[in-house]
């Protein structure tokens, strides 16, 4: 069982720009607590997340979309899950996303998405490597990982009304898991924070948190103690050449 609350110290909170990726920030801070000092730009670049675009002009430019539904928000999820699992795997640990079955947004996740007329529709039947796991699987997959000391990087909504899920680190936990205590890219957004309780410290925190989760990643293995920088920069340069060349 897990203890009635437990909080992972000094986890730096997250903040928009100007690392306009925010995965590779969260998964930068996330990796810091497992002794890794590696900056934003090799995140960034090694993964290949500094090359690849997720949105277009159908999904999603919020300049020309801001007052619009997002025409393929599962397309965009799928492709953010596609170079998250590649950003982890380049750096030599192991993960297990988990796609959560009982969230208000299961519409939002991208193992379920196969619609023939997605900009994405190339995607539609692509593995993302997700596992399907209810609520009381979530919650116990959150305390594991806080107990050992790691901050969790999920794909959460911190408003159910005003629907924007963002990468965020949760940082732990209290009433045995049933709330949540974390950093969001949107907490200091008057809209999205609105009747958010807050720590001392300055972290949201979230009762009945699983229904605005969509995905939890759990990290797993030892810091990888010797990395071959040049094949690894060899292999982003590469990437950098085929994706501005545009799609095949």
């Amino acid at each position: 069982m897990p203890a009635t609350r437990h909080v992972v110290p000094d986890v730096e909170q997250l903040r928009f720009g100007p690392e306009s990726d925010n995965y590779c920030q969260a998964l930068r801070i996330a990796l810091q607590h497992r002794g890794e000092s590696l900056s934003y730009r090799e995140i960034s670049s090694w993964s290949g997340r500094a090359f690849s675009t997720c949105w277009n002009d159908q999904c999603y430019f919020w300049d020309k979309h801001l007052s619009a539904p997002d025409p393929d928000a599962e397309g965009y999820l799928r492709s953010d899950f596609l170079t998250a699992r590649a950003a982890i795997e380049r750096l030599g640990y192991e993960y297990t996303i988990t796609s959560n079955a009982d969230g208000l947004a299961a519409h939002d996740r991208a193992i379920n998405n196969q619609h023939d007329d997605s900009p994405h529709a190339d995607m539609a039947h692509v593995d993302t490597g997700l596992t399907v796991a209810d609520s009381a699987a979530m919650r116990s997959a959150l305390c594991s990982e806080i107990d050992a000391g790691h901050p969790v990087l999920a794909q959460f909504s911190l408003s159910p009304d005003r629907w924007a899920p963002e990468w965020t680190l949760f940082t732990g936990y209290d009433d045995g898991g049933a709330t949540v205590i974390g950093w969001s890219f949107f907490q200091e957004d008057e809209e999205h924070a609105a009747g958010i309780q807050t720590e001392e410290s300055g972290q949201f925190r979230l009762a009945d948190w699983e229904r605005q989760t969509i995905t939890l990643v759990q990290i797993s293995g030892q810091p990888v103690a010797e990395r071959d920088i040049n094949a690894l920069e060899k292999q982003a340069a590469q990437e950098a050449v085929t994706r501005s060349q545009g799609p095949a």
